[in-house]
């Protein structure tokens, strides 16, 4: 696996920078990661990924409220699965997203960044700032 260190570092610079969009936060706010990341965290979850020791150690089902009425399931994973799960992906990412259709926005990959854009992102290099809402 080529730059494994460079897409775990991706992998919780984009967990830490979404937590305020995420359903259902972190308490610390994964700072308790952030600041084993450079003392062995990173370390430990290469010699995992590179081992093949990396399958999924906890996730959690949450309903999640859709309306008065009903909820949907989310799958929580923890950190570490997450940072795994994120780093893996980011491996196949840009082979898999030159098969995607050009007209899907949703979650999309930067072959220039090497890491995701999402949706926000997109629509803003396809129509410029702001042109998604221009409408509402």
């Amino acid at each position: 696996m080529e730059n494994l260190k460079l897409r775990l570092d991706t992998a919780l610079r984009l967990l830490i920078s979404a937590r305020d969009f995420s359903d259902i936060p972190d308490v610390a706010a994964y700072a308790d990661i952030a600041d084993q990341w450079a003392s062995g965290y990173r370390d430990s979850l290469e010699i995992s990924i590179l081992d093949g020791d990396y399958g999924p150690r906890h996730t959690e089902i949450v309903d999640y409220p859709k309306s008065s009425l009903a909820v949907r399931p989310l799958a929580r994973f923890s950190a570490r699965d997450r940072l795994v799960y994120d780093a893996l992906t980011f491996d196949l990412a840009a082979e898999i997203d030159q098969h995607r259709h050009t007209s899907v926005y949703s979650y999309r990959w930067s072959h220039t960044m090497h890491e995701p854009m999402f949706w926000y992102g997109i629509l803003d290099a396809h129509e410029g700032p702001g042109a998604w809402c221009a409408e509402a």
